[in-house]
């Protein structure tokens, strides 16, 4: 999709169907993950509670938090571009 805008919609909670993955936030373009510190401690975060998961012998709950862990990695480290200065989203290409 390209950069057009959606149109006013007559109810905020239901916004056309041309208009839902624009309308979308990507979790990793929130101005909270800026800096690479909050990146790390949630990936971090996620580690700590796999290890915890494993000692408590609870593998299944383990494999679960390395799962977040991994898809952490991938979209703060791998799939990361910073948001622009003046708060835009950041150019992506067409799909």
């Amino acid at each position: 999709m390209g950069k057009t805008a959606c149109p006013a919609t007559a109810h905020a909670l239901a916004p056309p169907a041309a208009c839902w993955r624009t309308s979308l936030t990507r979790d990793n373009e929130h101005p909270f993950f800026r800096p690479l510190w909050r990146r790390i401690a949630a990936v971090c975060a996620c580690l700590a509670w796999s290890v915890l998961e494993f000692v408590s012998k609870a593998p299944t709950w383990g494999f679960i938090a390395l799962a977040f862990a991994a898809y952490a990695i991938w979209q703060f480290f791998i799939n990361y571009r910073p948001p622009p200065e003046d708060g835009g989203r950041p150019d992506r290409p067409t799909e």
